[in-house]
């Protein structure tokens, strides 16, 4: 079993119900013991009073001067009956056995025996035997008394019904509150599960909360963990960022040299210059841009809003390229989240949007939809489009697709290797307004319930 409740329950109803029949059948023998106990204590009385009240006169016995005190003793076949005999068979009999023999073993003079016989009707009997032998006479007589034993047997399984059914109440309501008490117990548990949920939609930065002295511990080693591994990622991301400001100003040098030697050096690797720093700008900016999404990628809950990104990204686009009056229109419904950090999502979204406004016409327009656990995002233009060659390249490092426009041919690549980071996709296909559709897929932020 895979469920910890399931176990503590099943493991403690098995206890409970190994307890409860090891009791029954302790209980239960003990009964029958007892019962054993008093029927020789109420039949021994029987007998001693059956041998006070036979006579014996010259030899022989006459019969009981008084009844037995049981009345069933008088009336035939009740179930209670009484037997004198000597060697050469019954002498006294009582009136329920009417003319039936209790046929017993021999017994030794003055002790008194057990025995199970068979009754006037074959019934099995319990009876209590011993042998006298009277002051002055010779002849040992067999007193008897016996007793039908399913009476003894009809209460033993009375007890043991009733005693079922106390216990198995018993059981029903020890296992409810077996689970009752498990649930209780692990509610804690689902307390952390809740508490890291709000962690990993970003609602909190640790598990919050009190918990019991087992679960603390845990709960503390937990966030000391997470406050490590966000330190760590705090300053990858840091040093991503401040590696970038480093290489700006060198590089800004070094273009600037470069375009200088083209212009007033005739020499070939002059003229190289200028794009071999070009490539060293882009190539660094691609693997700052991807160990920034590689770092945020493992932020729980990291997230942002899909509607006021892409309209912040627009605006600032559109404002750029005013001159050429393009109709932008942005149809994504509000409150939808992505789960993946704000600039990896800006990253993304720019590349797409540049792309979109340096190639369209007249018209840009971009959509967004939920299917199931992801968001759709397209991307679309009205302007040429790329053939099914072209996009099969689309998004190799460093592929410029028209040389006529400016960029160093790592846009795409780089959407696409930062969406893939955070568990995404983009793919490319003929837009409806003629031009390119770059679809984004994204997965959605869970917020914890």
């Amino acid at each position: 079993m895979t469920s910890l409740r399931a176990r503590l329950v099943a493991t403690s109803v098995l206890l409970v119900l190994a307890t409860l029949v090891v009791t029954g059948v302790i209980l239960t023998t003990l009964l029958r013991g007892h019962l054993e106990r008093e029927f020789d204590a109420q039949f021994g009385a029987f007998l001693d009073e059956l041998v006070a009240a036979v006579e014996v006169d010259e030899g022989d016995v006459s019969a009981p001067t008084r009844p037995l005190s049981d009345p069933r003793f008088r009336k035939p076949f009740s179930g209670l009956y009484w037997q004198v005999a000597d060697a050469d068979g019954p002498v006294l009999r009582s009136r329920s056995l009417w003319d039936a023999t209790l046929v017993l073993p021999p017994i030794g003079d003055g002790a008194v025996q057990r025995h199970i016989v068979a009754g006037p009707r074959d019934e099995p009997l319990v009876a209590l035997a011993r042998s006298v032998t009277f002051p002055r006479g010779t002849v040992a007589y067999r007193f008897a008394v016996a007793s039908d034993r399913s009476r003894i047997l009809a209460l033993a399984d009375r007890f043991t019904r009733v005693m079922a059914l106390t216990l198995g109440g018993m059981a029903l309501g020890l296992g409810l509150a077996l689970w009752l008490q498990v649930t209780i117990g692990l509610r804690p548990l689902g307390a952390v599960r809740g508490a890291l949920a709000r962690v990993h939609a970003g609602a909190a930065a640790t598990v919050e909360g009190r918990y019991p002295t087992e679960i603390q511990p845990l709960v503390d080693d937990l966030n000391a963990v997470l406050g490590a591994y966000r330190g760590v990622l705090d300053r990858a991301r840091s040093q991503a960022g401040n590696l970038a400001h480093g290489l700006k100003t060198p590089l800004a040098i070094l273009a600037n040299e470069a375009d200088w030697l083209a212009a007033n050096v005739q020499a070939p690797a002059a003229a190289e210059l200028p794009g071999q720093v070009a490539a060293m700008q882009a190539q660094i900016d691609r693997h700052l841009a991807l160990a920034r999404a590689a770092g945020a990628a493992g932020i729980p809950g990291a997230g942002c809003d899909v509607d006021a990104r892409l309209r912040a990204i627009a605006h600032a686009l559109g404002r750029l390229h005013e001159g050429r009056a393009i109709d932008v229109a942005v149809e994504v419904p509000a409150g939808m989240h992505v789960a993946i950090d704000a600039e990896d999502a800006d990253e993304i979204f720019g590349n797409l949007l540049d792309n979109a406004f340096k190639w369209a016409s007249v018209r840009v327009r971009i959509a967004a939809h939920v299917d199931g656990d992801r968001v759709l995002i397209d991307v679309d233009d009205d302007g040429p489009g790329l053939t099914e060659a072209q996009i099969a390249v689309a998004f190799e490092r460093g592929r410029r697709l028209d040389e006529r426009a400016p960029g160093s041919g790592l846009g795409l690549a780089i959407a696409h290797d930062v969406a893939e980071l955070a568990g995404g996709a983009i793919a490319l296909d003929r837009a409806p307004l003629g031009g390119l559709r770059a679809r984004v897929t994204l997965p959605v932020l869970k917020r914890p319930a």
